[in-house]
């Protein structure tokens, strides 16, 4: 007779299939927390596309605001120097 030690087949494929099972368990787990991850850095990512867009409508703003200070000022020389030049003759 045989010693009963020997493992039977079906146990080994079992073992087997049950430590795939845990380890696909684990990755599940680690692509979950990879996802929420990922998820926040997007929601951060899009939180900084709004405060950026903010910032260049201001600086759109303000840089638009300066041209028309300067051609005003350049309106207003041109039309003093045109004054001055024709009132002395």
């Amino acid at each position: 007779m045989m010693a009963t030690s020997q493992r039977d087949p079906i146990d080994d494929r079992i073992d087997r299939l049950t430590d795939n099972v845990n380890k696909l368990s684990e990755d599940m787990r680690q692509s979950r927390e990879e996802s929420k991850e990922i998820s926040e850095s997007i929601r951060q990512l899009r939180d900084e596309s709004r405060e950026l867009g903010s910032r260049f409508g201001y600086y759109q703003q303000s840089t638009q605001a300066i041209v028309n200070l300067a051609f005003s000022l350049i309106a207003s020389a041109t039309v003093s120097i045109f004054i001055t030049t024709i009132l002395k003759r």
